[in-house]
């Protein structure tokens, strides 16, 4: 599944450059590189994918493991917004305020 995360007004200066992959190894641990975009791996994701599109927006893939168990996908999903968290600068209901909002606009 693709989504796209708005960064915070000026939260930018926070995830440029090689601190957005610090942050994704603080959280999911080993982080391969690619023509600028993140791979990892965590809990029940079999893979994530992470670029930055433009200074506003925040792209994540991810792939879910086959089989996982209930707390695994818990566990990952507390982890997975805590990133979220830290690198859009948005809180989990702040970003799903921004999704609602987005909704209705596009309709």
């Amino acid at each position: 599944m693709v989504r796209e995360y708005p960064i915070k007004r000026g939260h930018y200066k926070h995830i440029e450059g090689e601190k957005l992959k610090k942050i994704i190894q603080e959280f999911f641990g080993h982080v391969e590189e690619r023509d600028g975009k993140y791979y990892t791996s965590y809990g029940s994701l079999e893979k994530i994918e992470i670029y930055l599109k433009d200074k506003k927006t925040l792209v994540v893939s991810t792939i879910p493991k086959k089989e996982y168990s209930p707390e695994e996908a818990y566990k990952t999903l507390k982890r997975y917004n805590r990133f979220l968290d830290v690198v859009t600068g948005y809180t989990a209901k702040e970003r799903a305020e921004k999704l609602k909002k987005s909704v209705i606009k596009g309709k």
